[in-house]
C-alpha cells in the first residue's frame, strides 16, 4: 500500500542525502503532508509517542517492578526520597526534586559509608521507563569498572523524585570524589526515548 495517499514517503523515493540524515536522527523528517497538514499515519504515531512519553513522566518508582528483585537485592539497593512528596509536587517545584526529605538524609548516612572514589545514585527524573531499559546493564558495568581500577566503591542507592541537582546533596552528605546519578531523562517524541538513560 505504498502508494495510498495516506503512506509515509518510501525511502526509496527520497535523495540519497536525505535517507542518510533520516538514518542518524529520530526526528521526524520529510514525512509528507495532506494540505497544511501531517498525513494521518504520522499525526496518529506522534499522539502515540505523546502519550507513551507523558505516561513516562507519570510513571513511578518502584524497583522491584522496573528492575527485579534479584537485581534489588544483588547490589543492595535501597530507595530514598526528595522533599517532593507526590508527582504532582515533583512536577510544579523542581526545586524539592534538588533536596533530601530529612529521613532520607538520616538513611543515606546510616548506610552508605564517606569518601569513596566513586557514589552511585539512581533517580527516577522524568522517565521512569529509561531507568528500566538502561540501569540493568549499566549500574554493574559501572560497579565493576571501578572496582577493576581499585576504587572505592559506595553503596547505590535510588532516589524517587529526583531532578539532578540533588548531587550537590550527595556530595555534601558523602562527599565522594566522583558522584554518578543514572537519572531517566525527559522523554521526547521518538520511539527511541525509553531506552535512555541521562
Amino acid at each position: 500500500m505504498t502508494d495510498a495517499p495516506d503512506s509515509p514517503l518510501a525511502a526509496s523515493d527520497l535523495p540519497e542525502i536525505v535517507r542518510k540524515i533520516r538514518a542518524r536522527t529520530p526526528a521526524r523528517l520529510l514525512a509528507g503532508r495532506a494540505g497544511a497538514a501531517y498525513r494521518t499515519a504520522t499525526q496518529l504515531k506522534l499522539r502515540e509517542d505523546h502519550a507513551a512519553a507523558r505516561d513516562a513522566v507519570r510513571a513511578e518508582l518502584n524497583l522491584d517492578e522496573i528492575v527485579g528483585s534479584a537485581f534489588v537485592e544483588r547490589w543492595s539497593l535501597f530507595e530514598v526520597r526528595t522533599q517532593a512528596r507526590d508527582k504532582d509536587e515533583y512536577l510544579l517545584r523542581p526545586d524539592l526534586g534538588r533536596h533530601f526529605d530529612a529521613a532520607s538524609r538520616a538513611e543515606i548516612a546510616k548506610r552508605c559509608t564517606h569518601g569513596n572514589d566513586l557514589q552511585i545514585a539512581i533517580g527516577d527524573g522524568l522517565s521512569v521507563p529509561a531507568v528500566a531499559a538502561q540501569v540493568p546493564a549499566l549500574l554493574p558495568l559501572l560497579i565493576e569498572g571501578a572496582q577493576a581500577r581499585g576504587w572505592k566503591v559506595g553503596q547505590t542507592f535510588a532516589i524517587r523524585h529526583c531532578r539532578v541537582g540533588v548531587l550537590n546533596e550527595i556530595g555534601e552528605l558523602l562527599d565522594p570524589k566522583v558522584a554518578v546519578l543514572l537519572i531517566g531523562e525527559r522523554p521526547g517524541l521518538a520511539p527511541w526515548w525509553a531506552g535512555r538513560c541521562g
